[in-house]
């Protein structure tokens, strides 16, 4: 009887022991399988590649894995397969394997090193993705070979220099050779004379970064470096260093041993538009230049408000933080500073924002385009997005109005490409220039410089009369009426009578064509030439009509009517 008590403790003991031994076991792949012991240590073990996916994770927790072994005849270690193991900190790789499958060590926080086959020949994207303190060591590579895709920063260890890799939408890049790998937490980066770039997203991984050293060899700099610094963050250089001329142009901060352009610590708005002016503004610039930098120093130096409760531009200046409206009313104060001709504007986006949008129209070298910084700000939906997004974006700079019209909608009454806005100030003479207004008949440009007015459209659609006055009067002034814009009242279908007042000087091509009910015309001015008066002007009205006009211009005006496809009857008066 003690005899088979004895067996049976012994049983129960080795199945103890047996059960310490193999908490987990299962199958990786074809012929390769796994066991989990007591004490964390997974070891992978058979012939080939293993199967993509997180093999573990139904049977055991992700932080009871602390060591991995892959063993002899395992020759790629496959995708995913040790995501999220946060107190892994020790893999030993062997040399069958040639290849590691993305994301297969992504968030291993605790991993600080590991050897690698000198031969291995892919790391494929994400590979080890958040580990920002992992050393690689054993792989051979030479400086610009491709091992990977898009992700976070690690450092790669050769016989007798470190080299930081990043993770690109290219592949993995040679970064930087350093002694030691750079502290995440570090506040201050100095990189080593010699080196040439700065991979994508290094600054990302830098959370406490305030400055860099940037040598006089780094000449191919990007703003997709610097993606995840602040706006405290200042680039030390060498005064006509191509990094002195990389800050200046995208409106960072720089010292460059004699001059310090550092503005954040600013609180007063006014005091910091002229600051970014008078450092980002050089007098030999073009128009384009000008709006260009300031352009990008908007969207460097700001972030979006997702709380949607900044709408004033004094805080964009100060401290980088509003919403859409924030955006384009700071960069009008800064072109007006600047001395460039610009005006907010308001419309929508496709599809439609619950609050509407706001953006800015800019005149360039006489030319209106639309510019809409908020949306050239690719950390603009980001919570809590750094002031740099790492993204370059001039898309919405300096567009038409077909161009901005594909996610875009506003009045069709404002236009970029015929320089129509509700009003505009020009920074030269300190005045408003132009601007909208309407009485009962029609919408009108008013020209505040030569006190001329325009006539854009018909107010009503199904208008019956439109009078081209002599003039329009404003706030007790008075605007000579010189014209009607292309396209001004085409398509009313209602409209029969049109007087073109004495002061006018132009008719745009299709002022008044599709108004099939327009029988009775009468054009005061004498001032209509074959030059100022566009094609189609009457084309599609009554068929009836009767064009009156002063008795001496019947002739001219006959002629010229006639060569524009006019086929009313014209008689004088």
């Amino acid at each position: 009887m003690k005899k088979i008590a004895g067996i049976l403790l012994m049983l129960v003991l080795m199945a103890a022991l047996c059960a310490a031994a193999a908490e987990a076991s299962g199958t990786c792949g074809e012929g390769i399988t796994w066991t989990l012991d007591g004490e964390g240590l997974l070891r992978v073990e058979g012939s080939g590649a293993m199967a993509d996916g997180t093999f573990w994770k139904d049977t055991v927790q992700a932080d009871a894995i602390r060591r991995v072994e892959i063993g002899e005849g395992v020759t790629r270690i496959g995708e995913g397969a040790f995501t999220g193991c946060t107190e892994l900190s020790e893999v030993t790789v062997p040399d069958s394997v040639t290849a590691i499958g993305g994301s297969a060590f992504e968030e291993c926080g605790k991993l600080a090193e590991m050897k690698l086959p000198d031969h291995i020949t892919e790391v494929a994207g994400m590979s080890f993705s958040e580990n920002t303190k992992l050393i690689l060591s054993g792989l051979h590579t030479e400086s610009g070979d491709t091992l990977g895709g898009w992700g976070f920063p690690f450092y790669l260890q050769g016989d007798d220099t470190k080299y930081i890799y990043s993770y690109t939408e290219d592949g993995v890049r040679l970064g930087l050779s350093v002694a030691e790998p750079v502290d995440p937490d570090a506040e201050t980066v100095i990189f080593p004379e010699g080196m040439e770039s700065i991979f994508p997203d290094f600054f990302k991984q830098m959370k406490h970064c305030k400055q860099a050293r940037i040598p006089d060899s780094m000449t191919d700099l990007t703003i997709a470096s610097f993606g995840g610094v602040y706006r405290d963050f200042v680039i030390l250089c060498n005064k006509g260093s191509a990094a002195e001329e990389f800050a200046w142009e995208q409106g960072l901060q720089f010292d460059n041993g004699e001059e310090q352009v550092i503005g954040w610590q600013i609180t007063d708005p006014e005091e910091k538009v002229k600051w970014v002016v008078k450092n980002y503004i050089r007098p030999e610039m073009t128009e384009r230049e000008k709006a260009l930098i300031l352009h990008n120093w908007i969207i460097n130096n700001s972030s979006y408000d997702d709380s949607m409760t900044i709408y004033e531009s004094d805080r964009i200046l100060v401290e980088g933080k509003g919403v859409c409206e924030a955006y384009s009313h700071a960069y009008y104060r800064l072109l007006q500073e600047a001395g460039i001709a610009s005006c907010t504007f308001s419309g929508e986006t496709v599809p439609r924002s619950p609050s509407g949008h706001a953006w800015n129209m800019v005149r360039i070298d006489g030319t209106w385009y639309f510019v809409d910084c908020t949306w050239d700000d690719p950390g603009r939906y980001l919570m809590d997005a750094p002031c740099i997004s790492g993204q370059e974006k001039t898309h919405y700079f300096l567009m038409t109005d077909s161009e901005l019209a594909k996610d875009h909608e506003w009045d069709p009454d404002y236009s970029a490409d015929k320089g129509r806005m509700f009003e505009w100030y020009d920074p030269e003479t300190k005045q408003v220039v132009r601007q909208q207004d309407w009485d009962g008949e029609a919408r009108y440009l008013l020209n505040w410089q030569d006190m001329t007015a325009v006539v854009i459209n018909s107010v009503h659609e199904n208008q019956y009369a439109v009078a081209v006055p002599k003039f329009y009067r404003k706030d007790g002034n008075e605007f000579r009426v010189i014209g009607v814009e292309e396209g001004g009242c085409r398509g009313n279908e209602k409209l029969v009578y049109v007087t073109i007042g004495s002061m006018v000087e132009f008719i745009g091509a299709d002022a008044f064509r599709d108004c099939p009910k327009l029988k009775n015309i009468t054009i005061e001015t004498e001032l209509l030439t074959a030059d100022t008066i566009g094609a189609n002007v009457f084309t599609g009205i009554h068929s009836d009509a009767v064009i009156h006009c002063p008795e001496s211009k019947v002739e001219e005006y006959r002629k010229l009517l006639k060569e524009k496809g006019v086929e009313a009857e014209i008689i004088g008066y």
